[in-house]
């Protein structure tokens, strides 16, 4: 059975992968890099190659999601997957469904924040980046599998009302660490039945945003490159009151105002 780990693009999703993947795997409460590797991306080109060879077509990819998922669940074990795809249905074909899924953590952070962390990371206009969060049809082709990101708020309202959901705030994992650990452990124990580290101190410390730039730094880590830019850019620093400007601001504020007030971002 497959627990989501469902976010947005930059949302934080590899910082509280490598906490859930250290909670998890480790004996001792000490993040490795390897660790990463174990909560794999989804959809992604390992998975559907012996189902069809047009990766790019989303309306051939789409036929064969349940199908894959049905395959990974063979073994009946639980396992942790990282995804950005919206949580949607195409012709009768669902993303996902209740037969394949145990439960969904879903990540969410500040549409404000998200666009400064891409625009640095995509080396893309202030402007551009406002767009690619608006946009409903956005694709994604990380893993070379056509995969739906759809806007910032379509992201998130395609999967906060699934069963079995643990919402998370990024701001509230950056401000209340230790809190937001100990709720996740308790809903990992709750719905998984897994035995979890519960070294928390220690999980805190080997998977701080220092700790896993430095990581960065080495090559030691597993992540995207991109034009040389860093994976974790600014952590804690990246306020998007000392960042974005005034308009920009606005713009995203007018539209995602519902979600966003939802949220208590507003």
């Amino acid at each position: 059975m497959i627990v989501w780990l469902a976010s947005y693009p930059k949302s934080g999703n590899t910082w509280l992968r490598a906490i859930l993947s250290t909670l998890i795997y480790s004996t001792d409460g000490k993040f490795k890099p390897q660790f990463l590797n174990k909560i794999f991306a989804f959809p992604a080109y390992t998975h559907f190659k012996n189902f069809t060879d047009n990766i790019d077509d989303i309306n051939e990819v789409k036929k064969y999601w349940i199908k894959v998922q049905e395959k990974l669940n063979l073994d009946d074990d639980i396992k942790f997957i990282k995804t950005h795809h919206v949580n949607c249905e195409i012709d009768g074909y669902r993303f996902t469904n209740k037969k394949n899924t145990r439960a969904i953590i879903y990540l969410v952070r500040d549409p404000r924040n998200v666009v400064t962390s891409l625009s640095n990371y995509f080396g893309l206009k202030t402007e551009e980046a406002v767009k690619r969060i608006s946009n409903p049809l956005a694709y994604k082709g990380e893993t070379d599998v056509a995969t739906i990101v759809g806007s910032w708020s379509q992201n998130y309202n395609s999967w906060k009302n699934s069963e079995n959901l643990y919402l998370i705030k990024y701001e509230d994992l950056i401000n209340n660490t230790q809190t937001e650990i100990n709720k996740l452990f308790l809903f990992l124990k709750t719905k998984c039945n897994l035995n979890i580290n519960s070294n928390i101190n220690e999980i805190i410390a080997s998977t701080s945003f220092e700790k896993l730039q430095n990581m960065e730094n080495k090559k030691l880590l597993d992540l995207p490159v991109n034009n040389g830019k860093n994976f974790f850019y600014l952590g804690k620093k990246n306020k998007w009151e000392n960042i974005l400007d005034k308009e920009s601001a606005k713009d995203i504020e007018k539209i995602f105002k519902i979600e966003m007030t939802e949220l208590g971002y507003l």
